[in-house]
């Protein structure tokens, strides 16, 4: 792309992220959540909050565990794992995976 100072970058405002919201949001994704496999289509919803609410994307990772604390302990551990490798720590070259 090449930049132009007379058009205008396009912002949207996002929506705080009120309680009832995240309480919401947790229950829909735990709900929709059986299985290891799963976690990709969860991680695809929670990555809407961020895009449309105010909300870092640590944030978001937070959700997702809140989301699975009852589940069994792989798919708790993954999403434990997921959030320290997207969000805090990870070297240079690694790749993350479910196995």
């Amino acid at each position: 792309s090449i930049w132009n100072n007379d058009v205008q970058p396009l912002i949207f405002d996002r929506a705080s992220l009120k309680d009832q919201d995240i309480e919401d949001f947790i229950l829909s994704v735990s709900q929709s959540i059986h299985s290891i496999e799963d976690i990709k289509q969860a991680v695809l919803n929670i990555s809407s909050a961020h895009v449309h609410h105010d909300i870092p994307i640590n944030k978001t990772y937070d959700l997702l565990i809140d989301s699975v604390k009852n589940k069994n302990d792989d798919i708790y551990n993954l999403c434990c794992n997921m959030k320290k490798y997207y969000t805090v720590d990870r070297n240079l070259g690694e790749r993350f995976t479910a196995v």
